[in-house]
């Protein structure tokens, strides 16, 4: 009976450790793609601010 109970204890013992690494797994990959998401965003955001601003700027010493 106690050999049943300790391999049930194994097991479960190792289930956990599995998920936990799991976890840590989901967290580390999620972390990477809000870094990537934000870099490629706010370089695209400063790309189309100076776009624009260059045309803006062109267009207005064309008025003037």
């Amino acid at each position: 009976m106690s050999r049943f109970l300790n391999d049930k204890k194994s097991r479960i013992r190792c289930k956990f450790d599995q998920l936990a690494n799991k976890l840590a797994q989901t967290c580390r990959d999620l972390l990477g793609s809000f870094y990537l998401i934000f870099y490629l965003k706010s370089t695209f955001v400063i790309h189309l601010f100076f776009i624009t601003n260059s045309y803006f700027n062109s267009f207005f010493f064309i008025i003037l």
